[in-house]
């Protein structure tokens, strides 16, 4: 027995089914002789062993088991249980992840017109600026405005702007220059003919200041008894200076004409301002960044001479009477209207004969009487007639000429309705 069980042990075999065999009493098949019948018993177990172990269900061991597949056994259905997942809760929310499609993914177009980017300058002298500035609208290829400009006081021979091919745009005789940029559609800068900006850089050549100039350095005018020359320094809207000079008179005299003339190295070229009967005549001097003044066009001023012509003290005009030579016996809304006007020092009437009824006469007259004859001022299809008449020195009325005086006036009308 022991011998049958160490060789079942040498197969490793483990036989379920025999031990169903092994539990048939023998008693059931040999009666009671029990030693023959354990015996006999024993030879038919082991000879019929070997038909019996095909048909039960081999066991392996436990250690030799060996995992060879992920797939799951298909001979014996899962048992399926009514036990809820108690780890994650189960709920009918619908899916609500964005539907997954097969539709191309594209990028929207870049437009390059609208990507350009002004490269300034690396560095800017002291007392200078540069600056940018978009002027496109939305939607439009990018156009900038770029800006080279002094800060400070001083204007340029030229200022310009150049890239690393050479100048941009130069502008002369001031303080800054400036140029509009087109963004292409390549995705840089052009200006006129010119393409691909890259760097930009400012220029500015033989900058001075436009507020040195002394106007005491100048040669000025001869003093002038009963004359003045003076001068007052202020600033213009640009920063520059300015000068304002004056030629004056100060005895009270009168000057068919005064001059203030403007000259270079010595020489009187030109005039740069006149007044008529007046006594005083002034100009406005521009400081240039060279350091010279300038006036209008004429420019490189540095003498300066006031001229005084034909300049006496005004007489004073005697008071004329008008009331003394005033027209009588005026006819029904009729009247006579002396008006006073200045004249210099003297004065000049408005000898005029109205209506004051609001009619219109197809003709009126004004006539004055003179040792020289009658003068006669007409109006036609008017109010009024003006004859105008000058106080003279003697106090009595002329017609221009002071041998013409006038001794008397009449008003006619005619045809007023």
């Amino acid at each position: 027995m022991i011998a049958a069980l160490s060789w079942l042990t040498r197969k490793r075999y483990h036989v379920i089914c025999y031990w169903r065999i092994l539990s048939i009493s023998p008693t059931l098949i040999f009666g009671k002789n029990t030693s023959s019948m354990n015996f006999i018993f024993l030879l038919l177990t082991l000879f019929t062993l070997n038909s019996f172990v095909e048909t039960c269900v081999k066991t392996i061991p436990p250690e030799e088991v060996y995992i060879t597949s992920t797939e799951l056994p298909t001979d014996k259905p899962w048992e399926v249980t009514d036990a809820p997942v108690t780890d994650a809760p189960v709920t009918d929310a619908p899916v609500t992840d964005a539907p997954v499609t097969d539709a191309p993914v594209t990028d929207a177009p870049t437009n390059e017109c609208t990507m350009c980017m002004v490269t300034p300058p690396t560095s800017n002298p002291t007392g200078t600026d540069f600056t940018s500035a978009e002027q496109a609208t939305a939607g439009d290829c990018k156009k900038t405005l770029v800006t080279c400009k002094r800060t400070d006081d001083l204007t340029c021979k030229k200022v310009s702007i150049q890239t690393s091919t050479g100048v941009l745009i130069e502008a002369a005789d001031t303080k800054e220059a400036s140029a509009l940029l087109q963004c292409q559609n390549d995705g840089t800068y052009s200006f006129g003919a010119v393409t691909n900006i890259g760097q930009l850089s400012c220029m500015y050549e033989e900058c001075t200041s436009c507020t040195s100039c002394d106007i005491s350095k100048l040669t000025l005018p001869m003093p002038v008894a009963g004359a003045n020359f003076r001068t007052l320094d202020s600033t213009a809207a640009d920063g520059c200076k300015q000068t304002s000079v004056t030629c004056e008179r100060t005895d009270g005299q009168i000057c068919v004409t005064i001059n203030i003339f403007h000259g270079s190295n010595g020489d009187i070229t030109g005039n740069l301002v006149s007044t008529i009967d007046g006594n005083t005549a002034t100009v406005s001097l521009t400081c240039q960044a060279d350091g010279t003044f300038s006036s209008g066009i004429l420019s490189n001023i540095n003498q300066l001479e006031c001229l005084y012509d034909t300049c006496a003290v005004p007489s004073l005009c005697a008071e004329c009477d008008i009331s003394a030579i005033a027209p009588t016996n005026l006819p029904t809304g009729a009247v006579f209207n002396p008006t006073d006007l200045p004249n210099g020092n003297c004065i000049i009437t408005d000898a005029s004969c109205a209506r004051n009824d609001g009619k219109i006469c197809a003709q009126i007259t004004t006539t004055v009487d003179t040792p020289l004859g009658q003068a006669t001022a007409y109006e036609f299809d008017s109010a009024a007639a003006h004859g105008y008449l000058f106080c003279g020195d003697n106090g009595i009325y002329n017609i221009g000429d002071p041998s013409a005086t006038v001794t008397s006036i009449t008003c006619a009308y005619v045809n007023c309705n």
